[in-house]
């Protein structure tokens, strides 16, 4: 495929929004980012909307989904000390309770979508 032909193919996907973005992969460790928690959120109310609009604030949650099975809620957090993940987890108390797991050791990461396409 020549270069032209690969700029074109871009550019229809951009355009269609199949690619929304670009981003930068940056090693979080390298920025003090050591902790790594996945959170299961169990809301005591039925009013989920100030839950997700604290969501959007915190900038250590990295990643969250609604869920159906356990919880409500699972949420990655990204940390650079101890105290900071208790503060989050304090917060998130307001909310309802919560289990956590910390991860030890990140296996994989970065799978984009693409390498499962034959683009």
């Amino acid at each position: 495929m020549t270069g032209q032909a690969v700029g074109n193919r871009i550019k229809k996907m951009e355009q269609s929004g199949v690619i929304e973005a670009y981003s930068l992969i940056v090693d979080e460790m390298k920025l003090g980012f050591s902790y790594t928690a996945f959170i299961i959120i169990y809301i005591k109310t039925a009013d989920h909307e100030s839950f997700i609009s604290f969501i959007n604030e915190q900038k250590e949650i990295v990643e969250a989904h609604r869920v159906s099975g356990e919880g409500c809620y699972h949420v990655k957090i990204k940390v650079d000390s101890q105290e900071k993940l208790n503060i989050l987890l304090n917060k998130i108390l307001n909310y309802g309770n919560y289990k956590m797991y910390l991860s030890i050791q990140n296996i994989k990461k970065h799978n984009p979508l693409s390498s499962m396409l034959h683009v």
